[in-house]
């Protein structure tokens, strides 16, 4: 059986499920479910999503080269095409760049992303060369999320107030973090399992919400909303 660049098996006719916010179409399943969560965060979190330029499955090989296309396979997409061109670099702010990568980071990295390729494709996400559907179906489960099997904290020092156990009442900054959390990282409460109040009381989801931040941008895990994660913070609009 013939496959796409990436190992997935090729499809000679449009597969059935069509994307929100796409024309084109994508394999049913668990892919399918994979990037409608890719749109839905992409539109909502990134730019709106224009669906005249913006495609899914493509009976074709990849531009310039002789393998078929991961489009082929119904196992990549392209968002808003003409404002990211194939060969252009940097085509999305450096913000915009930093919540792509925690969204795709929210998929447990089982998708590439063409603006790190030699010929940047800042439009183009694909399943992963060697990512198996046991892969997939596994990204999806922790998706859809589930409680953790702790929710234990250990206190902080006093001297943090955006830190858990230093309060004795609720803390209006401690708010402005919920808020801004809940806000900006929806897509936290399926995998943290419990959604987040923004009732000024840094309790174990606040931390939970925090490490799973913290996790996703790089930074040291501790669930303690500190000066460092405040400044990565910021960069998504955070303003404490």
């Amino acid at each position: 059986m013939a496959t796409s660049q990436n190992g997935w098996p090729h499809i000679t006719k449009a597969p059935s499920y069509k994307l929100n916010h796409i024309t084109g179409r994508v394999l049913p399943g668990d892919v399918a479910t994979v990037f409608q969560y890719l749109g839905d965060q992409f539109h909502a979190r990134v730019e709106p999503i224009n669906p005249a330029h913006s495609w899914g499955w493509a009976d074709r090989k990849i531009v310039g080269g002789n393998s078929l296309s991961n489009h082929a396979s119904g196992t990549a997409v392209d968002f808003n095409a003409p404002a990211h061109p194939l060969g252009k670099k940097d085509t999305f702010s450096k913000p915009k760049q930093i919540t792509i990568r925690a969204i795709l980071a929210e998929l447990s990295g089982i998708l590439t992303w063409g603006a790190d390729w030699s010929r940047p494709d800042d439009m183009h996400f694909e399943i992963k060369k060697g990512v198996t559907p046991a892969q997939v179906k596994a990204a999806v489960a922790k998706l859809k999320g589930s409680p953790e099997s702790s929710q234990a904290t250990t206190p902080a020092p006093a001297t943090d107030p955006l830190s858990p156990g230093s309060q004795k009442n609720p803390n209006p900054n401690v708010k402005v973090w919920q808020e801004f959390l809940q806000k900006t990282f929806p897509g936290y409460e399926r995998v943290v399992g419990k959604p987040l109040e923004a009732d000024g009381w840094y309790g174990p989801i606040t931390q939970a919400w925090t490490k799973e931040f913290q996790k996703r941008t790089g930074l040291e895990v501790d669930g303690m909303n500190g000066a460092m994660t405040q400044e990565m913070a910021m960069k998504y609009g955070y303003k404490p």
